[in-house]
C-alpha cells in the first residue's frame, strides 16, 4: 500500500507483487486510502485552477 500511496503506478505495484493483472492489485489494495483520495482530489483542484486561469499547458506547472 505504501508504494501506491507514494505515487507508484498500479502497473508497477502489480508487477512487483507478482499479480497476474492490475485488477487483482486494485481489488486487493484500492480500498482507497485517505492519502490516495486526497492526492487525487488535489490533482483535480490543480487542473481546474490551471484551466480557469487560462493556462492550458500543464508543462508550465511541472
Amino acid at each position: 500500500m505504501l508504494l501506491l500511496e507514494s505515487g507508484a503506478s498500479l502497473k508497477y505495484v502489480s508487477n512487483r507483487l507478482g499479480h497476474k493483472n492490475n485488477n487483482t492489485t486494485a481489488d486487493t489494495y484500492f480500498d482507497i486510502t485517505k492519502k490516495i483520495k486526497e492526492d487525487e482530489l488535489q490533482k483535480f483542484v490543480f487542473y481546474n485552477q490551471i484551466r480557469h486561469a487560462g493556462h492550458f499547458k500543464i508543462d508550465n506547472y511541472l
